[in-house]
């Protein structure tokens, strides 16, 4: 949607997720496609995200991701990840 890697990584600062809690993430539409690929490589490999000054470390969250269907799987297929 326009935003930059350093965006989520602010966002998960900023939610304190407890530890009876999850994490959800619904990709829609993506304009950034390799700074999503590479912050999901980083959170679902590591449960490590950093950019500048911003570290989130969710060691034992569960961590759901949901890709919007669309024509052909395009979206799904454009992430290297799920290669």
């Amino acid at each position: 949607d326009g935003a930059h890697f350093g965006t989520p990584v602010q966002q998960l600062a900023d939610f304190n997720l407890s530890a009876v809690e999850s994490l959800y993430l619904d990709i829609k539409l993506i304009t950034h496609l390799y700074e999503v690929n590479f912050f999901l490589v980083e959170l679902l490999t590591f449960k490590v995200v950093l950019n500048d000054s911003n570290i989130e470390h969710l060691p034992d969250t569960l961590i759901f991701v949901e890709i919007a269907s669309t024509i052909k799987h395009y979206l799904l297929d454009s992430f290297p990840i799920t290669k």
